[in-house]
């Protein structure tokens, strides 16, 4: 008689790292759209409003230029200070 292994729970996808104070680690990777920028924020937490960051961010014209690089972001940072980060050269 074959005894059959419970099965194994898949590890799960690279989450981002929330800090105790709420800071949010995230990486952005190279040649990632504004868009996909937005989903990796989003899925984190450091944004509520999609739509409301993508309409900022390409008000402010900076659809071209996202560092790829790891952020800090706080859970209540605003937009604008979001922004300010992803498009500053380190």
């Amino acid at each position: 008689k074959s005894t059959i292994a419970p099965a194994q729970i898949p590890a799960s996808p690279s989450t981002p790292e929330v800090a105790a104070n709420g800071t949010v680690s995230l990486q952005i990777p190279t040649g990632i759209t504004l868009s996909e920028t937005a989903d990796i924020l989003a899925d984190a937490g450091v944004i509520k409003d999609k739509n409301k960051f993508l309409q900022t961010a390409n008000n402010r014209k900076v659809n071209k230029i996202i560092q790829y690089g790891t952020y800090s972001f706080n859970k209540d940072e605003s937009i604008n200070s979001i922004i300010d980060k992803l498009i500053t050269v380190k």
